[in-house]
């Protein structure tokens, strides 16, 4: 897979340094605050749902809330497989290392984007496809979706998790901002809510 499937001209790109500093919003109060947020968030829809689940995080990053997730996923005794994509070497180079401590069998990485998955997942289809800081680093938010609709199970969810603040209004997502992009996309419904200072969206096949 080329660095032209990974990345659009646009696209925000992680490299080592960065990569490594991105792991730093887990230490924050805010991030770990986020963190609690979006997994309390999947473990609800997760607990709805009633049967094994496949669940996709789209651009993992360092795996920090991903291992936080496979965590609870496990302590509310939720079945489940977890896949992840990640276009960054240098972000996917450390999830690796990270992922490999829980000597987990239901946990599978791949370089990949939102746009263009790996051959190792592109029949697949999944109940859970979700993104968390990552939609507005995304040049081609369109073709983002429409992927990514295309790799729903029935009646799955694609569930997008965005700061609609920050203390320099940067890197965030709001309610207007995403209503505006989703409301041109044939073929899927969409809600679209802000609590507090985050931006949460589901996505299904209309």
């Amino acid at each position: 897979m080329s660095k032209a499937d990974l990345y659009d001209k646009n696209d925000e790109k992680f490299n080592a340094l960065t990569s490594h500093m991105y792991g730093l919003v887990y230490k924050l109060k805010e991030g770990k605050e986020f963190e609690r947020y979006v997994t309390d968030s999947i473990i609800s829809i997760a607990k709805q749902m009633n049967k094994k689940l496949s669940i996709l995080d789209v651009g993992f990053g360092p795996f920090i809330l991903d291992e936080y997730l496979y965590k609870r996923l496990k302590e509310s005794n939720i079945s489940f497989d977890l896949y992840g994509v990640e276009p960054s070497e240098s972000m996917y180079k450390i999830a690796i290392k990270r992922a490999k401590k829980l000597n987990a069998d239901n946990i599978w990485l791949y370089i990949g984007s939102c746009r263009t998955f790996n051959k190792e997942i592109d029949s697949m289809r999944f109940d859970i496809i979700f993104m968390t800081l990552v939609f507005h680093h995304i040049e081609k938010k369109k073709d983002c979706i429409e992927n990514l609709i295309n790799h729903l199970n029935e009646n799955g969810l694609i569930l997008i998790y965005e700061f609609n603040r920050s203390p320099m209004n940067i890197h965030t997502m709001s309610y207007e901002k995403l209503s505006n992009i989703l409301k041109d996309i044939p073929g899927i419904m969409y809600d679209i809510k802000e609590e507090g200072v985050y931006t949460f969206s589901r996505i299904s096949k209309a």
